[in-house]
């Protein structure tokens, strides 16, 4: 799964790389340096509080613009490109789909009146677009997003999540945009289960990385 998310972003022409391990730290590292020579690796002790300090831990070796993702979604290669060259301008966005039937485990967006994030939550009762676990944020927007996250930290604590950020940014002046990445398909590995729907669907589908949207 490092290995296929480093790939990605190698893909989509992200130069500079940044993996957090937490939990059986030297396994993961000696897995993503195996992937990817070039990708910084860097400690998260904390892993167990929450993904925002695993945030904190590589944005501190970072100091502009930045796209953060999840390691557990294999996407195809497409969608990732499609993604980091969509509206470079915009400030902070948000990769979203909408053919997906979406679970109570699953991150949902609720759009404002302007077609921006105006809410995010997995416990939202309605909802127009699912998350799909990937932010850009550009360099003129990261002192905004930092200011959420400190508002996050202060408010929630540091067992909050990553989303919280963008759903901090969806109260001030400037929501974050969405990007919809419907028709490419992609995979999500949080259970035994998934994983062996996942060994099934790469079994299946030999093209699964180099697949282009659908419709």
């Amino acid at each position: 799964m490092c290995a296929h998310a480093l790939a990605g972003l190698r893909a989509a022409g992200i130069a500079r790389r940044i993996a957090v391990t937490g939990r059986e730290s030297e396994r993961v590292e000696a897995a993503v340096r195996a992937a990817d020579g070039e990708c910084l690796v860097v400690r998260n002790p904390h892993f167990r509080e929450g993904n925002l300090l695993t945030l904190l831990a590589a944005l501190e070796q970072t100091p502009g613009g930045f796209v953060v993702c999840n390691v557990d979604h294999l996407y195809p290669r497409a969608l990732v490109r499609h993604f980091i060259e969509h509206s470079p301008d915009e400030g902070v966005l948000c990769a979203t789909d909408r053919d997906r039937t979406l679970g109570a485990d699953d991150m949902k967006i609720l759009l404002d009146g302007g077609g921006r994030v105006g809410a995010i939550s997995k416990q939202l009762d309605r909802w127009d677009l699912g998350y799909i676990g990937m932010t850009r944020v550009s360099e003129r927007a990261r002192p905004a997003y930092d200011a959420a996250l400190r508002r996050v930290h202060v408010r929630v604590g540091r067992s909050a999540n990553v989303e919280a950020v963008v759903g901090a940014l969806a109260e001030g002046a400037v929501p974050p945009a969405v990007c919809d990445l419907s028709g490419y398909g992609w995979l999500e590995i949080d259970t035994p289960e998934e994983l062996a729907a996942a060994r099934a669907e790469l079994t299946r589908d030999r093209a699964f990385f180099a697949r282009t949207r659908r419709g």
